[in-house]
Parts: C-alpha cells; structure tokens; sequence
C-alpha cells in the first residue's frame, strides 16, 4: 500500500487499484480525507496499467460523511471541497467502483452517487440526513439521487433522513450489486467485468426518471401540501422538495447551483445552528466522538 496521508492509501492489485480511506472512528470526510482521496482518484486515472479503481474504507463503516465540526470554518471551503471531488470522477477516464459496508451516510452517499458503479455488503445502510440538521444535501445529492432512483423516491429518503438498507437500494437501484461474501474480492471481480465498458455511467447524464417525473405535475406540490400541514414548519424539508424539483426541471450544473445555494442559506439559519449544537452536545453527553453526522 502507499500512504496518500494518515487516513487513505492506494493500494495496487495487478490492473485494479484499491483507494482505502482508514479515519478512525467513522472515516469522515476532513479536508485531509478529501485532499488524499482526490490525489489518489488522480494518481490511479493516470496509471496506464490500471484498468479500474475501487474505493472502498476499513473499520465499521464505509463512511459517515462531511465532519461538520468543519461547518462554518475555513476548513469546510478548504479545497479540494467534496464537490470537487465528485467533479473529478465525473471527467474520469476510467471506470469507478464503490463498494460500501456498514454505514454510508450524508456526503458518503453523494461520493458513491458520483462513482460509476455502487456495490455493498448484506449489512449497508444508506441515509442522507442533512435535514436532520436544519440543511439538506450540499454535494449533488438532491440532483444525483432523483435521476437513479426517480424523484419519488428520492424525495422520500432526503425529506425524512431516514436510512435504507442494502435490500431496498438494489431494489431502488442506489446500488448495482449486494456482495455477500469477501466485499474486497468481490468488487475487484466486479471492475474487472467491467473495466472496459464505455461510454462510463455518469450519473449526472440520466435523465430517464426525471423525465417520467415531467408526467407527474402533481408530484411536488402534493408534497409542499404536506410539508405545510407539518406544524413543526420546518425549512429544511420545504428546501429538499425545491431541490428536488430542480433536478427535475432544470439542466443539472444549474440544478447544483440551486442545491448549493439553498444548502448554504440553510447552513447559516438559526435553526441549523441550534440543531448543530444539539447534535454536538448529544455526543459528548454520551461519551462519543463529536463532530460527525
């Protein structure tokens, strides 16, 4: 293996590469995790005897996500931002598999939603729970999710924060594969499949749920009904449906400008900060490490 950083190290398997992120206790994505993680992506598409890379994390969990310690401080636009990086695998040469285990969640999920291929252990579960916090998904997720999965659905994962499990995403189609025995073997077995297929899947370039969605006119106001009846009236949840609804009627590079500028109103709302300081003192009442969604 050679070390990227403290965290990540890229591990080369013959005509595969492995992308290891090792950030103890639950791998979040630190602006040291991001730096590694693009450097790694980079290093392998430039590799000319690797066919395919596969990232994959050590430990419980694939991935808890952004480190929101960094919210609201120089580290959280410290590039490269997580944007970034799904930018990169977007113009990638070659064939990215995720393959998840344990946890993925937040940020993680919208990592996977930029790979080419998503595989997962048995044991995977799967949440975007941003709204849970006051924001909602800030790195392309309101805009990936709805063109792999449809908007319906999609609107019911985002808007409640709820996690789903490795069953229900290969039904749904979040995942391509469950690997039910060694998750290493099998992703490596599985890039090797498909290592020379192409054009590459780009997430971004499906438009075949979204635009069954255009058929269904009533989808979003049938759930801005719901939200408003909701006597909590929560901003978050309204913003989801917004999003989601741009994934729907506007290019995606326009739909990410208009996630990200509700993710940012959102972010610094007295509301997202309360629940913040709530989930910080949440972890260290109980003893955990802070800091991670």
């Amino acid at each position: 293996m050679v070390p990227l950083s403290d965290a990540v190290w890229l591990e080369k398997q013959n005509d595969i590469s492995f992308l290891w992120i090792d950030n103890p206790p639950v791998n979040t994505l630190n602006a040291a995790v991001r730096k590694a993680v693009f450097h790694g992506i980079s290093t392998a598409m430039q590799d000319d005897d690797v066919r395919a890379l596969i990232l994959m994390a050590k430990g419980k969990l694939f991935c808890a996500g952004a480190d929101i310690r960094e919210f609201g401080t120089p580290l959280q636009l410290d590039p490269p931002i997580l944007r970034d990086i799904l930018d990169l695998l977007d113009q990638a040469s070659k064939p990215v598999v995720v393959a998840m285990h344990g946890m993925a969640v937040g940020g993680a999920v919208e990592l996977a939603l930029s790979c080419h291929y998503r595989l997962a252990s048995a044991d995977a579960r799967f949440s975007l729970p941003e709204v849970k916090l006051g924001i909602i998904p800030g790195s392309g997720g309101t805009q990936r999710l709805p063109r792999l999965i449809g908007p319906e659905k999609a609107l019911s994962m985002i808007v409640s924060g709820d996690p789903v499990d490795a069953d229900k995403a290969l039904q749904d189609g979040l995942i391509d594969d469950c690997i039910t025995d060694d998750l290493a073997a099998g992703a490596a077995c599985f890039a090797r499949r498909i290592a020379d297929i192409r054009p590459l899947p780009r997430t971004r370039d499906m438009t075949a749920k979204i635009e069954a969605a255009r058929q269904m006119p009533a989808l979003f106001s049938d759930w801005r009904r719901r939200l408003e009846a909701d006597p909590k009236g929560e901003d978050a949840p309204k913003a989801c449906v917004d999003a989601i609804e741009a994934a729907v009627t506007m290019p995606f590079d326009a739909g990410m400008v208009m996630e990200r500028t509700l993710c940012m109103k959102l972010i610094n709302s007295p509301r997202s900060v309360a629940l913040r300081h709530g989930f910080f003192a949440g972890r260290q009442t109980s003893g955990n490490r802070p800091g991670h969604r």
